[in-house]
């Protein structure tokens, strides 16, 4: 008889299982169990364990099986998932640190992102508005408005480098809220 693959070991182990394994707060819901999501912190319930085994988060669109729980959650490799759930093991806890790291850098990442993008606009705003100056003559009311628009531009430059990286990462956020 063929021997089963670790995938398909895992198969029968509901996500469920394998959430309070991680220490989620699970409350049910009809047939349903709910829990606040740990893959992009927040504050109500918005992933769902159904009786079919799978998962699903109504916030970050991520779901699955046990499998593809414990890689999110761990940061690990399917395999690596699929081996710790196969072996029927218990779970080890989690590297916290490793995955702090990984959401600090992935937030830094969004900050630098959001700041280069905000340099580059107000650099070709800066030109814009030189280009501008060059093309009219001085005392005009054009000349004037392509002045203001450099002093704008140079005045967004200046805050951009009084940023520090956490005012950087606040920014970043706000506007993508908007």
């Amino acid at each position: 008889m063929k021997e089963l693959s670790v995938f398909e070991r895992c198969r029968g182990i509901p996500a469920m299982e394998a959430a309070r394994g991680e220490g989620l707060e699970l409350k049910p819901r009809g047939s349903r169990h709910w829990a606040n999501c740990p893959l992009h912190g927040e504050k109500t319930p918005s992933i769902m364990f159904d009786e079919k085994g799978r998962w699903h988060c109504f916030g970050c669109g991520r779901g699955g099986d046990a499998v593809a729980l414990l890689s999110a959650l761990r940061g690990i490799t399917p395999l690596q998932a699929a081996r710790l759930l196969a072996e029927g093991r218990p779970v080890p806890p989690p590297d916290l640190r490793a995955a702090q790291r990984g959401r600090a850098l992935k937030l830094r990442a969004r900050a630098d992102q959001w700041y280069s993008t905000q340099w580059d606009l107000a650099c070709r705003e800066t030109r814009e508005a030189e280009e501008m100056m060059a093309a009219f003559v001085p005392g005009t009311t054009a000349f004037c408005q392509a002045l203001a628009r450099r002093a704008a531009a140079e005045l967004r430059l200046d805050t951009l480098t009084r940023l520090d990286p956490k005012e950087r990462l606040q920014a970043a956020m706000a506007q993508e809220t908007q």
